[in-house]
């Protein structure tokens, strides 16, 4: 454990497990409420729904400044149509920036997208997603600790590729704006990779 501690930033690990753990919680979570809501509706098919998760780097720029936290996080998407499918994403801390004797930690992200894939090309799919999230930032500088909160338009884009070895899990790789603030001087977006693979 001596070695850890040189190798990762204090509280590292902590709040790695701490974010690991909440959101495979979500996911248990949502894919539980998912289950029950087939029952009650036929028309409703289980291989309609897919989860994703991985990691993402942030990029958080407040006045001249930026920050670079890590976070965990989820996607549970429902196809509605050829092409087209409702995701909801779910973020929440890893690893916290600090700069300036400021430090940026996010506490938790929430969007809902609207997701167009491009047809399958060999084992590679485009994307682009529009939407709407919420942020909560944790902060902590001199003055003390408090949250801040930010809302507003998102976009995203990618691109997934599947896996040999498992067919039915594909690598994603997605860049994400998830909230540009002009007056207030601040945006937060993200690059993130993870796996997605059908719910059920």
């Amino acid at each position: 454990m001596g070695i850890l501690k040189y190798v990762f930033p204090r509280g590292f690990l902590t709040d790695l497990f701490s974010g690991v753990f909440t959101v495979i919680s979500t996911v248990v979570f949502v894919g539980v409420f998912a289950m029950c809501s087939l029952t009650f509706t036929s028309k409703v098919q289980a291989s309609d729904f897919y989860t994703d998760a991985g990691l993402t780097a942030n990029i958080i720029k407040v006045h001249e400044t930026t920050y670079r936290p890590v976070t965990a996080r989820a996607k549970l998407g429902y196809i509605i149509a050829p092409q087209y499918s409702i995701e909801t994403h779910i973020a929440t801390n890893v690893y916290k920036d600090e700069k300036e004797a400021q430090q940026y930690k996010v506490r938790n992200v929430t969007s809902l997208f609207l997701r167009y894939g491009t047809p399958a090309h060999r084992k590679f799919r485009a994307f682009m997603a529009a939407g709407y999230s919420y942020a909560t930032l944790d902060i902590t500088n001199a003055s003390g600790n408090f949250y801040e909160d930010h809302k507003g338009f998102s976009y995203a884009f990618g691109f997934e590729e599947n896996l040999d070895t498992f067919k039915n899990i594909s690598f994603t790789l997605e860049y994400a704006g998830y909230i540009d603030d002009n007056s207030a001087k601040f945006s937060l977006s993200g690059i993130s990779a993870g796996f997605r693979a059908p719910l059920f």
